[in-house]
C-alpha cells in the first residue's frame, strides 16, 4: 500500500514538472514572438459623422450678392470681431439682430420678402417693424454671409434658427427674437434637446442664456413652444423666394420696388408655403401638414465632417496612409492634420505618415473657404516594432508627422 502511495507521488510530481516545462516553453515562445513580431492596429476613434438624413435641406449659396452685401453694407466682420469662438460670434450675431428692432410690434406692418436687406430697409426707412419670422430671417441670413450653416426652426405660434456649431458639433437653437439660447451643464441645446426636456419634465438644470451673459434657471412653460419641433427642408429663400397664400391666393413673394404691394400683416389673411420635418413619436402630436420622422439622423444633419481612414504600408517601420474624406462640407477648402507630438499642418486629401512607438493620436478637420474649422476626428493607432531590429531600415529615426512625405492623387 505504501509503495503504491509513493508511486501515485512520484506520478503527480512528473506531470507537475511536465506543466510546469510546457508553460515556460509557451511563455518563453510568446515573448520570443512579442519581441520579434511588429503590427499596427486601431485603439480608438472618433470619426466624423456619415450624413444619414433622407431629407436635403437646400440651403442659400453664401456667395450670393444679396448675402455678401448684407455682410459689406452692415460690416458684419466688425459685429463678430470680439467673439474668441465661433460660438460666441454666433452670439454677437444674435445679439445685433435683436437691436435693429426695439420689439415687435401689435399693429399692422408690411411682410416683405425673404430678404434680410429688404427687411433692414424697411425697418430703417419707414419704421417698418416685424416679428419673430423677420428676426429669423435677418440673423440666418447673416450666419449664411459669413459662411456658417443655419437652418429655421418651426414651433406653434414662433419661429426661431438653429445654427450648426462646429466646435459643439451638433445644432444648437438660437432664439434672435428673446435674444437667447439654451444651455445644460455648459453644452447649448438643441430643439429636440428642448422637446425631450420638456416631455420628460427634465428642465432641471437648463438655463436660459442672453447676449448679456445673464442666466436664468428655466421652468417647464418657459420651453412649452418646443413640445412640437420641426425643420424647414430649405434656407435658400433669395434664390427661391418663398410662396405665400395671401387672402386665399397664393402667390411668390419677390422683390418690389414698391413696399406697399406688400402684404401688411393686421389687414390680410396671410400664411407661408414650406417643407417641413416634425418630430414624431408614439403619443405625440402628429402634423398634417408637415413630414413626420422618428429617425434622429434626419434631424442630425452633420456638417463639415472629417473622415479618417488608414491603410498599413511597412510595419516594419511604422508608415501608414491615411485618406481623408469631407462630408457634406460645401464650402471645403482644406483639411488639417496633427499628430500627438506636432501641430496642426495643411495636407491633401492623402498623406503618408511614420508612427513612433506606442500609442499614436492623429487627428483631422476640415478648414472652409470662409476660415471656419470644422469639428475635430481622430484615430489612434498602436505601432509595436521589433524589439531588437536587424536592418537598417528599421534603426531609421522615426518622421514627425510634419515631415511626412504627402501622396499625390
Amino acid at each position: 500500500m505504501k509503495e503504491k502511495k509513493i508511486d501515485n507521488r512520484i506520478a503527480r510530481s512528473g506531470g507537475s514538472r511536465f506543466w510546469k516545462a510546457a508553460l515556460l516553453t509557451v511563455a518563453a515562445g510568446s515573448f520570443i514572438f512579442v519581441v520579434m513580431s511588429r503590427f499596427i492596429v486601431v485603439v480608438g476613434e472618433k470619426n466624423g459623422k456619415l450624413l444619414g438624413s433622407m431629407y436635403k435641406i437646400e440651403e442659400e449659396d453664401f456667395d450670393n450678392p444679396r448675402l455678401q452685401l448684407l455682410r459689406k453694407r452692415e460690416r458684419l466682420d466688425d459685429v463678430v470681431a470680439s467673439g474668441r469662438t465661433q460660438f460666441e460670434k454666433f452670439v454677437l450675431l444674435r445679439q445685433w439682430t435683436r437691436k435693429l428692432w426695439k420689439g415687435e410690434k401689435g399693429g399692422q406692418f408690411y411682410y416683405p420678402p425673404w430678404d434680410a436687406v429688404e427687411i433692414i430697409d424697411l425697418a430703417r426707412k419707414i419704421d417698418n417693424e416685424g416679428f419673430c419670422a423677420q428676426f429669423a430671417i435677418v440673423f440666418l441670413q447673416a450666419c449664411q454671409s459669413l459662411g456658417l450653416h443655419a437652418r429655421y426652426v418651426d414651433l406653434p405660434d414662433h419661429f426661431v434658427v438653429a445654427v450648426w456649431s462646429d466646435e459643439f458639433n451638433d445644432w444648437v437653437i438660437m432664439d434672435p427674437t428673446a435674444d437667447i439660447h439654451y444651455e445644460k451643464n455648459g453644452f447649448p441645446l438643441g430643439g429636440h434637446d428642448l422637446l425631450e426636456a420638456y416631455w420628460n419634465n427634465k428642465v432641471r438644470g437648463i438655463f436660459k442664456v442672453g447676449s448679456d451673459g445673464s442666466r436664468k434657471h428655466i421652468k417647464k412653460e418657459d420651453i412649452a413652444q418646443y413640445r412640437i419641433f420641426s425643420i424647414m427642408l430649405s434656407a435658400n429663400q433669395i434664390r427661391e423666394p418663398v410662396q405665400i397664400i395671401q387672402n386665399g391666393v397664393k402667390k411668390i413673394l419677390v422683390l418690389d420696388k414698391n413696399y406697399k404691394n406688400y402684404p401688411v400683416i393686421g389687414k390680410d389673411t396671410l400664411s407661408f408655403c414650406g417643407m417641413f420635418l416634425a418630430w414624431k413619436e408614439d403619443g405625440r402630436p402628429e402634423l398634417s401638414n408637415k413630414i413626420m420622422s422618428g429617425e434622429a439622423a434626419d434631424f442630425e444633419y452633420p456638417e463639415n465632417q472629417s473622415i479618417i481612414e488608414h491603410s498599413v504600408l511597412d510595419p516594419k517601420r511604422g508608415i501608414v496612409r491615411l485618406r481623408l474624406f469631407a462630408d457634406n462640407s460645401p464650402t471645403f477648402k482644406t483639411f488639417m492634420l496633427k499628430g500627438d507630438r506636432e501641430g496642426w499642418s495643411e495636407v491633401p486629401n492623402k498623406v503618408e505618415v511614420t508612427l513612433h512607438p506606442g500609442v499614436n493620436k492623429i487627428s483631422a478637420k476640415i478648414i472652409t473657404q470662409y476660415g471656419w474649422e470644422g469639428p475635430t476626428s481622430y484615430i489612434k493607432l498602436y505601432y509595436k516594432p521589433r524589439w531588437f531590429p536587424k536592418t537598417a531600415d528599421e534603426t531609421k529615426k522615426h518622421y514627425t508627422l510634419s515631415q511626412s512625405e504627402e501622396v499625390a492623387e
